[in-house]
């Protein structure tokens, strides 16, 4: 698993430059060891996931991993259809927007997109693809357990250790269990302060064809952002709107327009972000 996360980070890491990496500058960015870096490297760029210019040594974002989706014209399977519906949403939304899937077990980042020329947006969540979510304490992450029983969550989480990286952070399985049951009840979930302090984010689930659950939307904004409940709405419905898209494009069929819940209730939304 540990080589997947970190070619997902090399390329994560290409991708958000374009005048390529060195072999220190990728080490130093995804925090990898150099010599570790260099033995994934070789096969990325025997794939066509990484190329490396003959002239200056420098490593660029390959063409194999444009068409998985990773640079601006990323696709594949499910980032092929969602990628300009995910940059419409930072955009109107004016915060990151994260994409996350599961791995063998493992939550993982694998698209971020931030609001790019939104005045005022800032960096609002440290992760980036390749990064692995707790399941406990990022939205994103639990959201993908959605279509699990209690009997799966249990042996899912069983040996998971249960950082406390807040005061909100769930610190039990049926905490975890609890987050679920409310994201079911409502068809979004809602994390504030539990993995980053002071964020606010809000997770909508996405399904394919065979109304698989196969990723997660997010979107993630500081709470100062996101204080009025207007605003928390308005990235709701537009999250919601984008995952309904995106899925219907996945061809999943739905007869529902919209989530069941209608209003964002204060306890959804954790009131106190301001």
């Amino acid at each position: 698993m540990q080589p997947l996360v970190r070619a997902l980070q090399v390329m994560g890491a290409l991708a958000r430059v374009e005048c390529g990496l060195t072999l220190q500058d990728l080490s130093t960015a995804i925090s990898v060891p150099i010599a570790s870096v260099h033995r994934l490297l070789p096969t990325l760029e025997e794939e066509g996931f990484v190329a490396r210019s003959p002239s200056n040594r420098r490593y660029f974002i390959g063409p194999a991993a444009t068409t998985a989706g990773f640079g601006q014209t990323g696709r594949h399977t499910l980032l092929g259809v969602a990628y300009d519906h995910l940059r419409e949403l930072a955009r109107a939304a004016g915060h990151a927007v994260v994409v996350a899937e599961n791995y063998g077990g493992r939550a993982v980042c694998t698209a971020r997109l931030d609001p790019l020329g939104v005045r005022g947006a800032g960096v609002s969540t440290s992760a980036q693809v390749g990064a692995r979510l707790p399941w406990h304490a990022s939205a994103a992450a639990r959201t993908l357990l959605l279509d699990l029983d209690r009997h799966e969550v249990w042996r899912l989480l069983s040996g998971w250790e249960f950082n406390r990286y807040t005061a909100r952070t769930p610190a039990t399985v049926e905490a975890v269990w609890a987050h679920l049951e409310e994201t079911r009840k409502h068809g979004y979930g809602v994390g504030f302060d539990e993995w980053e302090s002071g964020i606010w984010t809000l997770s909508v689930p996405v399904r394919d064809g065979a109304r698989t659950l196969t990723a997660t939307v997010t979107v993630a904004g500081h709470a100062s952002q996101v204080a009025e409940p207007s605003v928390r709405a308005g990235i709701r419905d537009l999250t919601i709107e984008t995952a309904a898209v995106i899925a219907a494009e996945l061809g999943y069929s739905d007869d529902r327009r919209r989530w069941p819940a209608a209003d964002l209730k204060e306890e959804d939304v954790h009131a106190d972000t301001g």
